[in-house]
C-alpha cells in the first residue's frame, strides 16, 4: 500500500501555515493600549496583545489600521492612512478592501466585515483564499466562523483544513456518508475498494446485527472444531439461520476454493501454498511434494501468529495421508479431505481473528466468502439479522423452533454473553463500542506513522482502519463520484484530529461517532478537555466532558459534565428539561452509586433549557469549545 506516502503528503500540507503568526503584508485592526518612549507601542488585536515598532505617531486609546512590514524578534507596523475610531464597521470593511485593491462585491464585503468585526489579521493572499473557499463551499455565511476557528485554535491556514472543518460542521450525518460510499462500491474492483466496503458494512451494522454477527462467528468457529452430536446441533442452528446448506462437505470444499481464489482476503503465502496443494490432491493431479511443503512451513517459524502456524502444521500432517492415494474416491479418503479442509479453515479463521491481521473486518469477509460458496439464496445480511432475531428470542426466554432442546441449550451455553448483552445494553458494552468505533475510524493513524519513522513496525490492523483506507482509495480510484464521497468522509474524520490538540498543560479531544442500541440510532459528538496527568493524558480527576446528541424524540440534547478533584457536576441541557428531570429521577441515585464505585462523588444533577446555560453551549458548533492559546492558567474555579 502507498498509504504512508499519501499520509506524509497530507501531513506536510496541514503544517504549512499558522494563521496566528503575524506575517509580512497582513492587515490588522487594533487598539493602542500603551505607548513607549522608543517608538514602540502595545497593540490589542482581538484577544491578542502585540508589542511593535511603529513608523508614525499614534494616539493612546485610538484604533488604527496597521500593515505588518517585518516579522522576527521585533515586529514593525505601518500605520495606514484614513484611520479613526469613529469609523463604522462597514467603513472599515470597505477600507480593508481598498487597501487590498480588491473589488467590492457582496461576498467580499461580507467577508471583510466579518474579519474586521472579529479583528482577525489577514493578508491579501489569505483574504482571496478565504473568499474562494467560502464561495466554493456554497454557504459563505454559515462557514465564515470556520475562518475564525482556524485562527483562534490556531490551525494551519490551508484549504485541506478548511474543507475538513466544513465537513465536520455541516449537518450531513456520518451514517449518510457511509451509505453513500457503500452504494458506490457495490462491485469492488480492487483490494482497497473491497476493504473499504467491508469496513463500511461494519460501521453501518446496528448493535443487534453486531450481536448476531458475533454469535454467528462463534458458531462457525465451533462448527469447524466440534465433533459428533455437538457438531450436528451447531449445524442445525447454522442451517436454521440460512448459513449452511445440506451438503456441508461440498460447502467447505467450495469455501476453501473460493478463499484460495480471493486476492483480497488471503495474503499469507503459506496459506496460499497449502490451499493450492490441497486442490491439487483433490483434483487428482500429480502428487505434490508434501515434504517440500512441510519444509516451507518449518522454515517459517512463528513470529507472533503461533496459532496459524500450528494449524498449518496439522493440515500438512493430514496431507501425508492423502498423498498415499490420488484417486480421491474412497470414503476414507473423502473423510480425510474433509478433515484437511476443516483444519485449513480453522487456520484461516485463526489468522483472520488474530490481533496482527486486521481481525474483525477480515473475519467478517471470511464468513461472507464462505456464505457465497454455499450458493445460498439468503443474503449474508439476512443471515446476520436472522441470528439477531434468534438471540432476541432466547433473551426473552423463548424455545426456538424447530431446533431440538439440546440445540437450544447449546445455544444458551455458547452465546450467553451475546444473549445477556441483547437483553440490556451494559455500560461496558457501550464503552467498548465507542472504543471500537474510534479505532475503526483510524484517528491514531498519524501516530502510527510517527512511530514507524522511529523504527516501530506498523501492524496490518493499523492499516485496516477507515482513514488510511480512504486515503488509499482516493489515491487509486478513477471514479469521480467515489473520490468525492471518500474525500468528504475523510475530511470529516480529519477534522476530529485537527480539533483534538494540546495547548501547554491542557489537552482537548473531540470525536463524532454513530451509535446504535436496540434499533435506536444517533450520532454523538463528544469533547474531553482538561489538564494533562503525569502520563501526558487527560487527568480524569480534573476535566470537562461534553456530549452533544441528536435524539429521535427529545431532539437536541447536551450533557455537560465537569469534574474537579473527582467531584462531578452534571448538567443536562434540553428543551424538555422539566419532563427529563421527572423521568430521570429514579435513575439518579443509581447513577450516583455506579459513579461512586468508580471513585467519583456527584455534587448534583441539573436539568435546564438551552437558554439557561451560562456557558452558552447551545449548539453543536459550540460543543467544540472556544479554544484560546494557553496563557499560564491551569484551572479556572
Amino acid at each position: 500500500m502507498q498509504t504512508a506516502s499519501v499520509a506524509s503528503n497530507m501531513i506536510s500540507q496541514q503544517t504549512a501555515q499558522n494563521p496566528n503568526e503575524l506575517k509580512n503584508g497582513q492587515m490588522i485592526y487594533g487598539k493602542v493600549l500603551k505607548i513607549h518612549s522608543n517608538q514602540t507601542a502595545e497593540i490589542s488585536i482581538g484577544q491578542k496583545k502585540v508589542t511593535a515598532l511603529l513608523d508614525a505617531p499614534i494616539a493612546l486609546g485610538e484604533c488604527y489600521w496597521f500593515q505588518v512590514q517585518t516579522t522576527g524578534e521585533q515586529t514593525m507596523l505601518k500605520v495606514m492612512p484614513a484611520n479613526g475610531s469613529n469609523q463604522s464597521l462597514k467603513e472599515m470593511s470597505l477600507q480593508l478592501l481598498q487597501h487590498f485593491s480588491l473589488p467590492q462585491s457582496k461576498e467580499s464585503i461580507s467577508l471583510a466585515l466579518f474579519l474586521v468585526k472579529n479583528q482577525l489579521p489577514f493578508s491579501k493572499e489569505q483574504f482571496i483564499q478565504s473568499l474562494q473557499w467560502l464561495t466554493s463551499s456554497g454557504n459563505q455565511a454559515n462557514n465564515m466562523p470556520l475562518i475564525k476557528m482556524m485562527h483562534d485554535f490556531p490551525l494551519p491556514f490551508s484549504e485541506y483544513v478548511f474543507r475538513s472543518l466544513a465537513s465536520f460542521h455541516n449537518e450531513v450525518p456520518l451514517q449518510q456518508l457511509f451509505k453513500g460510499l457503500n452504494s458506490l462500491l457495490s462491485a469492488p474492483g480492487s483490494e482497497t475498494e473491497a476493504s473499504v466496503k467491508a469496513l463500511l458494512a461494519q460501521l453501518l451494522t446496528t448493535d443487534a446485527e453486531k450481536l448476531g454477527e458475533r454469535g454467528l462467528q462463534k458458531l462457525i468457529i465451533s462448527w469447524l472444531t466440534a465433533d459428533g452430536a455437538q457438531k450436528e446441533q451447531i449445524s442445525s442452528i447454522l442451517r436454521n439461520v440460512g448459513f449452511l446448506p445440506k451438503d456441508e462437505s461440498f460447502f467447505l470444499q467450495q469455501a476453501m476454493k473460493q478463499l484460495g481464489d480471493s486476492p483480497v482476503l488471503i495474503q499469507n503465502p503459506l496459506i496460499k501454498q497449502v490451499i493450492s496443494t490441497l486442490h491439487q490432491l483433490q483434483g487428482n493431479a500429480a502428487v505434490p511434494n508434501i515434504a517440500q511443503l512441510n519444509k516451507s512451513i518449518q522454515s517459517s517459524p512463528p513470529t507472533g501468529d503461533l496459532v496459524l502456524w500450528n494449524h498449518l502444521q496439522k493440515a500438512v500432517e493430514n496431507f501425508s495421508v492423502l498423498a498415499v492415494s490420488t484417486t480421491g474416491k474412497s470414503a476414507a479418503n473423502e473423510s480425510s479431505f474433509q478433515t484437511a479442509y476443516q483444519q485449513l479453515a480453522r487456520a484461516i479463521i485463526a489468522h483472520a481473528d488474530s490481533e496482527n491481521s486486521g481481525s474483525h473486518v477480515q473475519l467478517n469477509r471470511f464468513m461472507q466468502l464462505m456464505h457465497q460458496a454455499g450458493q445460498q439464496t439468503v443474503s449474508f445480511e439476512q443471515i446476520r439479522a436472522n441470528m439477531a432475531v434468534m438471540l432476541g428470542q432466547v433473551a426473552e426466554g423463548e424455545l426456538l423452533q424447530p431446533l431440538s432442546r439440546e440445540a437450544n441449550q447449546l445455544m444458551q451455553q455458547m452465546l450467553h454473553s451475546e444473549i445477556d448483552d441483547f437483553s440490556v445494553p451494559k455500560s461496558s458494552v457501550i464503552a467498548n463500542e465507542i472504543r471500537q468505533l474510534i479505532k475503526q475510524f483510524g484517528l491514531g493513524f498519524e501516530h502510527f506513522l510517527a512511530n514507524a519513522d522511529k523504527g516501530t513496525a506498523i501492524k496490518e490492523a493499523d492499516l485496516m482502519t477507515l482513514k488510511p483506507l480512504l486515503m488509499q482509495l482516493i489515491n487509486e480510484t478513477q471514479q469521480l463520484a467515489v473520490k468525492e464521497q471518500a474525500e468528504q468522509l475523510l475530511h470529516k474524520i480529519t477534522a476530529q484530529q485537527i480539533l483534538s490538540q494540546s495547548s501547554g498543560p491542557l489537552q482537548r479531544f473531540i470525536t463524532q461517532i454513530p451509535l446504535s442500541f436496540h434499533g435506536f440510532y444517533t450520532e454523538a459528538t463528544m469533547q474531553w478537555s482538561g489538564r494533562k496527568d503525569e502520563n501526558d493524558q487527560i487527568d480524569p480527576s480534573f476535566c470537562r466532558v461534553l456530549f452533544y446528541l441528536q435524539l429521535n424524540n427529545i431532539r437536541e440534547t447536551i450533557v455537560d459534565m465537569v469534574v474537579q478533584n473527582r467531584i462531578l457536576k452534571v448538567t443536562i441541557i434540553n428543551e424538555h428539561y422539566k419532563e427529563l428531570k421527572v423521568s430521570a429521577g429514579p435513575l439518579i441515585e443509581q447513577a450516583k452509586d455506579n459513579l461512586a464505585k468508580l471513585g467519583y462523588q456527584v455534587s448534583g444533577f441539573r436539568f435546564i433549557p438551552p437558554s439557561g446555560h451560562s456557558a452558552a453551549v447551545k449548539s453543536k458548533t459550540e460543543v467544540f469549545d472556544k479554544a484560546a492559546p494557553y496563557s499560564g492558567l491551569d484551572i479556572k474555579i
